[in-house]
């Protein structure tokens, strides 16, 4: 890649000879923020699929206020020493507290499926679900018509229930423990240990209900509360557990088709809103273990409003485990290339949007939605996993500090010195490049995993989003963190002039 930096206020005009017809050259400008993309046939960066965009998980705000309120409620445990004596945890009834419809109610539920956590010293993962979302057909087998049909979509039966135990142990839980450590253990400081979870904790609980409710998938599709981490003598409505809430007819979904004037429906694992619940599973699997890791652990040096690194290593575990468990692209929420069941993948939605603030995740000044920032955190994700590797998140979820310092800190394990900024930098770069070439884009890779190796296979953007469809101008407001506007022109011809306007960079990728 060849790179010139026009540190004047004047454009220069730039001719591209020599390549001969031999290399394929793509010039990518890296502008101001008050700099108009004006190159011919430029890629958009506007939010062009609107139309079609994913349904995000929407978290429901209470559980949104008492997990960022939660490291300010360590640290006052810490300092005051509120309350009384915990008594002794208490074992799961069935009966779980939680939020339905935005109110904290009791949910009956019964147990349906569990197994044996890997590595974990004697832990078992347990699905449980709610009473009125269970099922006694069987939809994992052959398909279902007529009234059996309408019956058990979006129903939980237990085979559904055992393929999600079966898939977390073996695919998540594993996975994660290996990258970014335990989500509970010894390391409580004694201090805390009368007020949370005893250190002994290994069992997780997901819970499958009906979280809106509506009977219908999507909308809140699953939540981490941390809650559950903390004793009754704290938080009343607290469970004493390590569990995670999912959306019942989101994951219990069926594929449905029509043959002839028959309609079937079927569950696999791998299907439409299935995949996009074990996915979203392994999102809030991070927010639990980074709970413990970076917040108990440390005594809660990490205040509210921490929220964009928390989101970004979220999406990066749950990359990680949708490319484990959904290895065709086509099935994997994340990278399907193709718009199924009224939502896109969420990488190709990502290449929709233009100037997020990536440490600002909606905030003041930001142009993007929270719900904008999460397809936008899951590319800056992939693009580090890929140039820098998953080996990243270990001290960034288990170290004290937090913001970019956190990230920074990951970053580090891999290359001494890499700064955000400059990974923001190319990341930028990378969405509007057809292939990887050097340190930009999205390779192919394959990163160990203790005995084994994670297999990353290439993204193209290419492959997601038509780079010469129109061109676009974008102003980011002051202040921006980074300030940029990115623009693309692929496979110039020879002798091509390209105007470098004042305080931008200019990068000409060869292959």
């Amino acid at each position: 890649m060849l790179t010139y930096e026009n540190q004047g206020s004047v454009p220069r005009d730039l001719l591209v000879s020599g390549i001969g017809g031999i290399h394929t050259v793509s010039a990518v400008l890296y502008s101001s923020d008050t700099t108009p993309n004006d190159l011919p046939d430029s890629g958009s960066g506007g939010r062009l699929f609107d139309a079609v965009s994913r349904q995000h998980n929407s978290i429901p705000v209470q559980i949104s206020k008492e997990n960022l309120q939660a490291p300010a409620d360590l640290r006052d445990l810490l300092k005051n020493n509120v309350g009384t004596s915990a008594p002794a945890p208490v074992q799961p009834s069935g009966n779980w507290t939680s939020i339905v419809n935005d109110n904290i109610t009791t949910v009956p539920t019964a147990k349906l499926a569990e197994r044996d956590l890997p590595n974990s010293g004697g832990g078992k993962v347990v699905v449980w679900g709610q009473n009125t979302a269970l099922t006694n057909l069987s939809s994992c087998g052959a398909p279902l018509t007529g009234d059996d049909l309408a019956k058990a979509d979006m129903k939980v039966s237990i085979c559904q229930a055992q393929a999600m135990a079966d898939m977390f142990a073996s695919k998540v839980y594993l996975l994660a423990t290996e990258l970014i450590g335990t989500p509970w253990g010894n390391e409580v400081p004694a201090a805390l240990q009368s007020w949370l979870l005893d250190r002994s904790t290994k069992d997780i609980h997901i819970v499958l209900l009906d979280i809106t409710p509506d009977g219908q998938p999507l909308g809140t599709i699953g939540y981490y509360w941390s809650v559950n981490s903390f004793r009754k003598g704290v938080k009343p409505y607290s469970n004493e557990a390590l569990v995670f809430y999912m959306d019942a007819a989101t994951f219990a979904k069926l594929d449905r088709y029509t043959i002839g004037e028959t309609e079937y429906g079927a569950w696999r694992p791998e299907g439409t809103y299935p995949a996009l619940g074990m996915t979203t599973l392994a999102h809030e699997f991070q927010h639990m273990i980074q709970f413990y890791q970076k917040q108990v652990r440390h005594g809660a040096p990490v205040g509210a409003g921490d929220t964009f690194q928390n989101e970004t290593a979220a999406q990066a575990l749950g990359y990680l485990a949708g490319r484990k468990m959904f290895p065709d692209v086509e099935t994997d929420p994340h990278l399907r290339t193709e718009v199924v069941g009224g939502f896109e993948g969420e990488f190709r939605q990502s290449l929709g949007y233009s100037g997020c603030l990536m440490d600002s995740w909606g905030g003041s000044g930001d142009m993007c939605s929270a719900g904008a920032h999460y397809p936008q955190a899951l590319s800056l994700a992939m693009y580090m996993l890929h140039q820098y590797g998953p080996g990243i998140l270990k001290d960034w979820v288990q170290g004290p500090e937090n913001g970019i310092a956190a990230i920074e800190k990951g970053l580090a394990s891999a290359s001494t010195g890499l700064k955000y900024h400059e990974v923001v930098r190319r990341w930028g770069i990378s969405t509007r490049m057809e292939k990887a070439a050097g340190n930009l884009g999205f390779p192919a890779r394959k990163w160990p995993l203790g005995t084994a190796t994670i297999d990353l296979g290439a993204v193209s953007p290419g492959a997601y989003f038509n780079f010469k469809v129109g061109s676009f101008t974008t102003t980011l407001p002051a202040a921006s963190a980074p300030r940029y506007a990115v623009n693309v022109q692929p496979g110039i011809a020879e002798n091509t002039r390209v105007r470098v306007p004042g305080g931008s960079r200019l990068h000409l990728v060869v292959y």
